[in-house]
């Protein structure tokens, strides 16, 4: 059964007091749409950037489906704004599926359809097909599936549609939590799909109310200098528990913590070999009280003997009692894909989206090209502070003739201290943990074989010789241990008596010395570094004017 959205009758149609537009998309809102307990047309403007980055998210993805339409959902629509986004930037590329379970804001999201003039159909019934692997659903909505100039309305329990239909993109946008949907959402989405998740309880992500992040992540976590990123590992570490019991992994695309929100996307690879592969990708974090240094547990089944020892600050020899907290488990693979990045800032620019998500996106990058410049040596020495030849990477083909070289130049041009986007849209950025068979004791399974299209149909890939090998797409980061976790606050670990740096210029003295790193757009005032606290400080003592205190 379908309902027209061209000559559906309009009596009893809520009387809409304020009007907004965003990206080309009017809505029609109550008064009190800033309140989801007073009102059933919940809209947030302080989100925009949120519904800018799953826009991005999507046209990214559907650049690389070529002639494929996916089906994509948006779980939690509320006023529709973030469907008919998509519908009027990418038209015909995608089908567009909304979804509520209130019936007011069901009557909201079709009167916003009329108001910018897109016809919809709503659906009364499901029948189930065999979504788990991928196949077809029979929808009864006297509607053909192949008209993709509608959108397709539900009122439905999220979790309800998402175990009864398969879908190629899904956004979780809750109020909210979004672990209570993850299960549904990783059981159905077909293979090389792609999943946004949306976090709003932040309270409980960042630590300040640990016994709710306890019961809903099954994380433990405190309030620390890096709680921005280790939300996003929490989160991420919660989903690969609900993939794996749904016999599928996922590669990371991007994590991004702003305003009031946590948002992850990853990339569905389905079978028990990809789900074994990021099984050892949830662990405990070790963090220092005193100093905040922290450090990922090995993925081992013994106990690890004086855990103390990973840590590379001796705080527990200064200090009497128990100097350092258990936190987790959470992720602790890499949290960007940096080629999905560059395609999401892409199509941030070909769609005109806004400045600030562009010079975001840009941040992001210049974070997720960091690990690439990562060598064993500045990976594996932990705890010496004084800065050594080694550890300046002159063995490490860094600054004599190495791959990375026109990287770590490009990167000393920039007044960011960040690799110029533009520069590297056409270069290679190759990482040095690619052909790595075993990391700190988790396999690397990143020769299997998966498939990023609906599809599973062999790509066309360059091969280093410039020819094309025909091959299934490779996620190259699936099993991998993030090379750089966490950031380093500078204004938290200022040193006295010594003028603190901005932090673009802290980013050239870590790279002059050897070691990788990025601003960061989790925290402002922060640093990425391949380099330890002792390490940073020592970097900051060589470069930095000393000033009198006295």
């Amino acid at each position: 059964m379908a309902v027209s959205g061209s000559n559906r009758s309009r009596e009893q149609k809520p009387v809409m007091s304020q009007i907004f537009e965003e990206n080309g998309v009017k809505i029609a809102v109550n008064k009190n749409h800033a309140t989801p307990e007073k009102t059933d047309t919940f809209y947030n403007p302080r989100m925009t950037i949120c519904r800018e980055i799953s826009l991005s998210v999507l046209s990214a993805f559907c650049s690389e489906l070529e002639d494929k339409t996916p089906e994509c959902l948006d779980a939690f629509s509320a006023t529709g704004i973030s469907g008919l986004q998509w519908k009027k930037h990418l038209g015909h590329k995608i089908k567009v599926t909304v979804n509520d379970a209130n019936a007011d804001a069901v009557q909201n999201i079709k009167d916003n359809c009329a108001l910018n003039g897109v016809e919809f159909h709503q659906n009364v019934e499901i029948k189930p097909g065999n979504d788990q692997n991928g196949g077809p659903d029979v929808i009864d909505s006297g509607e053909k599936q192949e008209d993709l100039s509608k959108v397709e309305v539900f009122q439905a329990d999220a979790n309800v549609l998402l175990y009864l239909r398969s879908f190629d993109f899904v956004n979780l946008d809750p109020y909210g939590c979004a672990v209570h949907f993850l299960e549904s959402a990783f059981r159905n989405t077909r293979n090389g799909g792609i999943i946004v998740i949306t976090s709003t309880d932040v309270a409980s992500l960042y630590g300040k109310c640990s016994h709710v992040g306890l019961r809903n992540y099954g994380a433990y976590v405190v309030k620390t200098d890096y709680m921005k990123e280790m939300a996003a590992r929490m989160v991420l570490g919660a989903a690969a528990r609900c993939a794996t019991r749904c016999n599928k992994g996922f590669e990371v695309l991007v994590s991004i913590a702003v305003e009031h929100f946590v948002l992850v996307a990853v990339r569905i690879c389905r079978g028990p070999k990809y789900a074994d592969a990021i099984v050892p990708l949830v662990q405990r974090v070790l963090h220092c009280q005193i100093c905040e240094e922290r450090v990922f547990y090995p993925p081992a089944h013994t106990p690890v003997e004086a855990p103390y020892t990973l840590l590379a600050c001796d705080c527990t020899q200064k200090y009497p009692g128990k100097t350092a907290l258990d936190l987790g488990p959470v992720w602790i693979g890499k949290i960007f894909s940096c080629t999905f990045i560059s395609k999401m800032l892409k199509s941030a620019r070909n769609l005109k989206l806004s400045s600030r998500l562009c010079s975001l996106l840009e941040t992001v990058h210049c974070e997720a090209s960091c690990p690439d410049l990562v060598t064993p040596r500045t990976l594996t020495n932990h705890s010496h502070p004084e800065i050594t030849d080694e550890m300046r990477g002159k063995e490490s083909g860094l600054y004599e003739g190495g791959q990375n070289e026109s990287l770590i130049e490009k990167t000393h041009n920039q007044t960011q201290g960040c690799v110029n986007i533009s520069e590297l849209e056409d270069a290679p950025i190759t990482s040095n943990f690619e052909n790595v068979e075993t990391t700190k004791g988790v396999t690397n399974i990143s020769q299997g074989e998966t498939s990023s299209s609906l599809k599973r149909k062999s790509e066309a890939l360059e091969s280093p010789e410039g020819g094309t090998v025909a091959k299934k797409r490779k996620p190259q980061t699936l099993s991998v241990e993030d090379p750089v976790p966490f950031y380093y606050s500078v204004h938290r670990h200022r040193i006295k008596g010594v003028d603190l740096p901005k932090a673009p210029k802290l980013v050239k003295f870590l790279q002059s010395e050897g070691y990788c790193a990025s601003r960061t757009h989790f925290d402002p005032t922060a640093v990425k570094t391949s380099a330890n606290l002792s390490q940073l400080k020592a970097v900051l003592l060589k470069h930095c004017k000393t000033v009198d205190t006295t």
